[in-house]
């Protein structure tokens, strides 16, 4: 059972259930109920993979190759590792009738009939729901390419220093205050909690960089003029502690500015990737729901180079359980929504390099929903990665628009306007 310490600084997970087994097998067995599929061992030799036997049934090709699912190919094609570092092993899996032994006490869920009754009745006496129509999936920022935020770093690196010298009573303060869609106050020792190194990133403070990427996207596609719809939409981590915490999520207003808030740029419905980041594990990875590919894409920066077997009794109820929570959102929030988010196969990536410690988990999930571009990751996934955004975020999250908090003086970069 997962449980998480309130009132601390970090609101840290009690344990930490980091696997230590990284064995060089991948398996994924094969039935032909597509409940299970391909068994695949390999060893990594000399910067390629060796494949020692394959066991053909739905592989996924890998790397730049565009996905297809295959179906009885004698010899599936395996990617080697591409320009990120990434190679992809994938297992894919449709509803399985039970959850995974390690997370029956997540919280009993209920008859499927009864939650589908249940949000019958919702939907009929729901106010505001938005109607989907149908449409085409946008086009991704790296598809228009788009520039992606940047240029702060050497300014960020030297206020990173100056925030993380303070001392004494002004830590106390409320340095990051954001009113929308609800209150979020963050204190400077909250702030160095989570930024020093080797230390995890707290959930609130998690949210508020999920914040700051919704600010960032929003920002990214004015900037280029684009009337599209956004690629990608964040959730906040929030969301998923709601659902793996209850029996059953309740659409509270909390929920529902998750989904429709006027602070958000992005339209759920319409999106191409749901990005769920969750904590379940004792750590965070991230869940992203693709509506194209009809897939849930799922990265755990810890236990990455484990057996997809490991990966799934680690994951599989989490997203099972995420699901149903979003299905509860469509029936509820949203009318002709044709989609269910239970349905999804899972497919896990590998990263090959070494695999993260959990306190560097939360950076590498952002660092996930920044450069992700539905087949690879677009800059290398590392320490260096992670570390650099622990210099960079604190400045970033301080210097947010609608921040109303006490930020130091030393902090604030001030111009002069009246020089030339």
């Amino acid at each position: 059972m997962v449980g998480f310490s309130k009132g601390g600084l970090q609101d840290q997970p009690l344990f930490d259930s980091t696997l230590l087994v990284r064995p060089n097998v991948r398996v994924d067995l094969a039935g032909k109920d597509n409940t299970l599929s391909v068994a695949v061992t390999t060893d990594v030799l000399d910067g390629g993979l060796k494949i020692h036997d394959v066991v053909t049934k739905g592989w996924v090709k890998m790397s730049g190759i565009k996905r297809k699912q295959v179906d009885d190919v004698e010899d599936p094609v395996v990617g080697k590792l591409n320009k990120s570092g990434v190679a992809r092993k994938i297992c894919t899996r449709r509803k399985l009738s039970s959850t995974p032994e390690s997370q029956h006490n997540i919280g009993a869920n209920k008859a499927k009939e009864s939650g589908q009754e249940q949000s019958g009745q919702q939907k009929q006496t729901c106010k505001g729901q938005r109607q989907v129509d149908d449409g085409s999936i946008p086009p991704s920022p790296f598809e228009l390419k788009f520039q992606l935020p940047g240029g702060l770093r050497q300014i960020a690196y030297d206020k990173y220093r100056v925030i993380m010298a303070k001392t004494g009573k002004q830590l106390q303060r409320v340095w990051l205050k954001l009113e929308q869609p609800k209150l979020l106050e963050i204190t400077g020792a909250q702030l160095q909690c989570s930024f020093r190194d080797d230390a995890a990133i707290g959930c609130a403070v998690l949210s508020a960089v999920v914040r700051l990427l919704q600010q960032e996207e929003t920002s990214m596609y004015k900037k280029h003029g684009s009337n599209e719809k956004h690629w990608r939409n964040f959730m906040p981590p929030e969301f998923s502690d709601m659902v793996l915490g209850s029996e059953e999520l309740g659409i509270t207003s909390e929920v529902r500015d998750m989904f429709l808030g006027q602070h958000m740029g992005s339209m759920v419905e319409y999106s191409r990737m749901i990005m769920v980041p969750s904590r379940g594990a004792g750590y965070w990875s991230l869940y992203m729901w693709d509506m194209k590919d009809m897939t849930v894409h799922v990265f755990d920066p810890v236990c990455t180079n484990n057996d997809p077997e490991v990966m799934w009794a680690v994951h599989g109820g989490f997203i099972k359980k995420i699901g149903k929570a979003l299905n509860t959102c469509r029936d509820v929030l949203f009318t002709s929504w044709k989609v269910d988010f239970e349905d999804f196969p899972e497919e896990f990536f590998v990263i090959e390099e070494n695999p993260s410690v959990s306190s560097d988990s939360g950076f590498y999930i952002v660092h996930y929903m920044r450069w992700f571009d539905d087949q690879n990751i677009i800059h290398p996934v590392s320490k260096r990665a992670a570390k650099h955004l622990r210099r960079t975020l604190p400045y970033e999250l301080l210097m947010m628009r609608g921040n109303k908090g006490r930020i130091p003086e030393d902090v604030i970069v001030k111009v002069d306007l009246t020089k030339k």
